[in-house]
């Protein structure tokens, strides 16, 4: 509607306008040695709006052109990261659900278009992880630990990939680089945890590492749980997220909640878990005690 009124108004202006020219009267005459030329005043002011229109339009088409190729870069660009989001989304649903092959594709379009970011490289290593394929998700955790804002996650997963494999003296010596700074990229690894940035790790893909990063530091079981709250606010339903809030709530000795998150994991198949059996059984020691 606003269009249409627009439309309206702009070609009731060009037709007062129209009327004003043809109103006019007078004689325009240019003169250069033996050549002249004539007009009517209102063909001069006629010709002079058409010309200003003409050079407007001139540059309007201009503009486009030049900015073309930006607009384009811009639009793959917004497609590429929606497809990368879509793709993360998708791996996640499939690592929740068990679907490790499918897991392992999704993660694998997510890095085609997002590129070596974080957060496409841990998709990729839980992925491989869940899959059995150690040597695909040692690469990728490598990959992560190469990069300095994602260095303690990468060193995290190959640690954890090393005590899978019963490699103790590696997952030590993993352990103590994390700790005491000796890779190449020590410099820049902060000095507390971030717990903004290891909060967008958990939401793109929940993991044990991701979450004793995040509680590093806080020995209070009270606040361990508040801190447990605030990082599975999304995630709720996510079998990491439960195992992490029912051991922060038998920590706290918040049996009952504890006994609600084992219930509403135990609804969604959780049963099948045998991490869900080991918690059942130190809840009921704990009510027994």
């Amino acid at each position: 509607m606003r269009a249409l009124v627009n439309a309206g108004i702009a070609l009731a202006a060009a037709a007062a306008f129209a009327a004003w020219v043809a109103g006019l009267r007078g004689y325009v005459e240019i003169r250069t040695g033996d050549y002249w030329i004539g007009l009517s005043l209102a063909a001069a002011v006629g010709l002079g709006a058409l010309a200003f229109l003409l050079f407007h339009l001139g540059l309007r088409l201009y503009g486009w052109v030049v900015a073309t190729p930006e607009r384009r870069r811009l639009r793959v660009a917004l497609d590429e990261r929606a497809m990368a989001e879509l793709a993360m989304t998708r791996a996640l649903v499939a690592l929740a659900t068990g679907e490790a092959a499918v897991a392992r594709e999704e993660a694998a379009r997510a890095r085609r278009h997002a590129g070596d970011s974080p957060l496409a490289l841990h998709l990729e290593a839980e992925a491989a992880r869940a899959a059995g394929d150690e040597a695909a998700a040692a690469r990728a955790y490598e990959a992560l630990a190469a990069l300095p804002e994602a260095r303690l996650l990468g060193l995290e997963g190959l640690r954890r990939l090393a005590e899978a494999r019963g490699d103790a003296e590696r997952a030590a010596a993993l352990a103590a680089e994390a700790a005491t700074g000796d890779s190449p990229a020590a410099a820049l690894a902060p000095p507390a945890p971030d717990r903004a940035a290891l909060a967008r790790a958990w939401e793109a893909g929940p993991s044990p590492e991701i979450a004793a990063r995040y509680l590093e530091g806080e020995s209070d079981p009270l606040l361990r749980l508040r801190l447990v709250d605030e990082l599975t606010r999304s995630t709720v339903t996510h079998p990491e997220s439960r195992v992490l809030r029912t051991e922060a709530a038998l920590a706290a000795r918040h049996l009952i909640r504890a006994r609600l998150e084992l219930s509403g994991w135990e609804s969604t198949g959780g049963a099948a878990d045998p991490r869900w059996q080991s918690l059942r059984e130190r809840l009921t020691a704990a009510e027994a005690g």
